[in-house]
């Protein structure tokens, strides 16, 4: 009799006022947060800017500190931009090239800008990834992994043999973990709204 009380008084107020706002909330905590806060060009271009750099720069971190460990600092930006942009073979290059340096890092981080304002558009409409560290470092890898094989294959001869396969998944993998928990960060509970906070204020 209690439960059939209760059951009534849900429904003369959902007839009334709408649904629950507790129950609003919950059904809003299971949708992705494309759906919870419409997309805004900004929020991407944030992302797409500070996980860029955030990736570039691990990647280029690492192979930095191989370089200087190997006594060829900025060695592997040398060899990449040569080969891409002069047509050498990558075991001939010797010299390392401040220009093509240069040339390869805007290439370089213009190219994880762009991979991550994919990551954040799919962590948005995709409930399956947003906050899930692994899931997101994951796509990263598979995506970092997969470009570096096809410019290999395609344009850019030699260039994995030259780096080393081990240090390639290496500095892949920590990239991939890298940009995911920024992503993660970025995309926390209550700075979009829909999950506590005000749609319109970031926190």
């Amino acid at each position: 009799m209690a439960h059939a009380t209760s059951s009534g008084r849900r429904a003369r107020y959902r007839a009334e006022h709408g649904t629950p706002p507790s129950e609003r909330e919950n059904e809003e905590a299971r949708q992705p947060l494309a759906r919870r806060r419409p997309t805004l060009t900004a929020d991407l271009v944030y992302d797409a800017f500070f996980g860029g750099g955030i990736g570039g720069s691990a990647i280029a971190l690492f192979f930095l500190v191989m370089d200087v460990l190997e006594g060829r600092p900025l060695y592997t930006p040398a060899m990449l931009g040569s080969v891409l942009f002069t047509g050498v073979a990558a075991a001939s290059v010797e010299t390392i090239r401040l220009d093509m340096v240069s040339f390869f890092s805007m290439l370089h981080f213009a190219t994880f800008a762009l991979l991550a304002g994919a990551l954040s558009y799919v962590s948005r409409v995709s409930r399956a990834v947003e906050g899930h560290t692994l899931v997101m470092a994951a796509m990263v890898f598979s995506a970092l992994t997969a470009a570096i094989l096809v410019a290999d294959w395609l344009f850019m001869p030699g260039v994995v043999e030259a780096l080393g396969y081990g240090q390639v998944i290496f500095a892949n993998v920590l990239t991939g973990l890298a940009m995911a928990a920024f992503m993660k960060w970025s995309h926390r509970p209550g700075r979009y709204g829909g999950d506590g906070g005000d749609p319109e204020v970031r926190g």
